[in-house]
């Protein structure tokens, strides 16, 4: 039986994996109302379990090293803002004990995103998928699938990078739901 603060937790990772993949952003509004939460379940006494970070220095100090080991990445245009934000917010509810998993779980199905991504566009293969997308499109030619896809793209801005916060939002979920 899950208890509300694994519940919440849940929905927000849900969350982000979902505005991440399809708009390749986590919004702002999304990371305050994470750090609110945590702040308010751990003001008011509810039951946190121990893999949520229950005590107020773990919550400090896993905030605290998210963002020095990703702040730099950013500084190199490596990874988005919200990349770093989500981290930094994962750090606050998982601990520090719970952000090498993460990270490194989460780093992996990244990787194997990029790698996929980088093999579709190479020129013998993109030719090919080219031609199967041309036919899906023909197929899927609905004025609801183009608005839905215009609105996605209004959001997107052009972002095109890979989800990372997506694949920390998996692997913390993964790290808290198998303990």
């Amino acid at each position: 039986m899950l208890v509300a603060s694994q519940w919440i937790f849940l929905i927000s990772c849900l969350a982000a994996i979902a505005t991440d993949f399809l708009f390749r952003r986590v919004f702002n509004w999304l990371i305050v109302l994470l750090l609110a939460v945590k702040l308010a379940l751990m003001l008011s006494g509810v039951h946190i379990p121990a893999v949520l970070s229950p005590a107020w220095r773990e919550t400090g100090l896993g905030l605290l090293l998210a963002l020095v080991f990703l702040v730099p990445l950013y500084g190199f245009r490596m990874m988005g803002a919200g990349d770093v934000k989500y981290f930094a917010v994962l750090g606050c509810w998982l601990g520090p004990e719970g952000l090498l998993p993460v990270w490194l779980l989460g780093s992996v199905a990244a990787g194997v995103h990029a790698l996929v991504v980088m093999t579709c566009r190479a020129p013998h293969i993109a030719g090919v998928l080219a031609q199967g997308s041309t036919l899906l499109e023909r197929a899927g030619d609905f004025a609801a699938w183009r608005r839905m896809r215009d609105w996605r793209d209004s959001i997107r801005q052009g972002r095109r990078g890979i989800p990372y916060a997506a694949y920390l939002a998996a692997a913390a979920l993964i790290y808290v739901f198998l303990q």
